[in-house]
This record gives structure tokens, C-alpha cells and sequence, in this order.
């Protein structure tokens, strides 16, 4: 592919992007919200994860595939779709796109989402109830 096949097919992979997954701002910021949660119950670790910050994620294992695999054009696509919605994301909506930008300070720990994620961690734990009606084969 030249350049000008991957910046065309990046572009109609972005084009509809939201309809498909839903306002950017939103659905990074949500990722960044369910990371730092995983870190803190995981690791411990308290720390804020931002939307572009999510986005340098996803851009790393694109990396990491196609220093695996350097001849797959979705690895180049997807990066460059990444670097593209990071900008955005950091520069507010481009063409008169109407996608809400989260300010660049949002970080991100709201208290009622931590605690019911420390009731669910709770709950995972908790012996499930033993059905004893049910027949055993020895």
C-alpha cells in the first residue's frame, strides 16, 4: 500500500467511528476510568489514567504486532488511526465534528465506581451457593 492507500482506507475507518463505538471522549475516558481501577485492585497502585492515555495503549500493542509481523497493513492503519484520534482528542473537535472533548484534567477515580467495584471483587470471592437438589454421578 502507498500512502495514500493508507491514509484513504484510515480515513474510512475513522469516518464512522463513533456511530460504531460511540463518542470517543466517552469511551476512552470510560477505559481510563476501568484501568485505574484494575491497577489499584491488581497492583495497589492509585494512579490516573487519561483518554489520550488509553489511545498510547492501544497505539503500543499496535506497535508490538507489527514489530511481530512488519508486511500487515492493519498494524500501519491503526496505528496512524490512533495518532489521528489522540490529536484530536487533544486538539477539541476538527471539521465541525460534534464529539465531546474531555478537559485534558480529567482524572479519573469516582468514589461510587470504586466501591461498587470492591463489593463485586467481594462478591467474586464468596463460595457460590451449592445446589443440592442436584444428582451427582459417582
Amino acid at each position: 500500500m502507498d500512502r495514500n492507500e493508507i491514509l484513504n482506507t484510515v480515513a474510512g475507518v475513522l469516518k464512522d467511528r463513533g456511530t460504531t463505538h460511540g463518542p470517543m471522549a466517552k469511551v476512552y475516558t470510560d477505559a481510563g476510568e476501568s484501568i485505574a481501577l484494575y491497577m489499584k485492585h491488581r497492583y495497589g497502585v492509585t494512579i490516573g489514567v487519561l483518554a489520550d492515555d488509553v489511545m498510547e495503549f492501544l497505539n503500543c500493542i499496535k506497535r508490538a504486532r507489527r514489530n511481530a509481523n512488519p508486511s500487515e497493513p492493519d498494524n500501519y492503519i491503526d496505528q496512524v488511526g490512533y495518532i489521528a484520534l489522540m490529536a484530536e482528542l487533544s486538539t477539541g473537535p476538527v471539521h465541525n465534528a460534534k464529539i465531546p472533548v474531555a478537559p485534558a484534567k480529567t482524572v479519573l477515580e469516582p468514589v461510587e465506581i470504586e466501591a461498587a467495584l470492591e463489593q463485586f471483587v467481594k462478591d467474586s470471592l464468596a463460595p457460590l451457593p451449592v445446589d443440592k437438589s442436584a444428582k451427582t454421578k459417582v
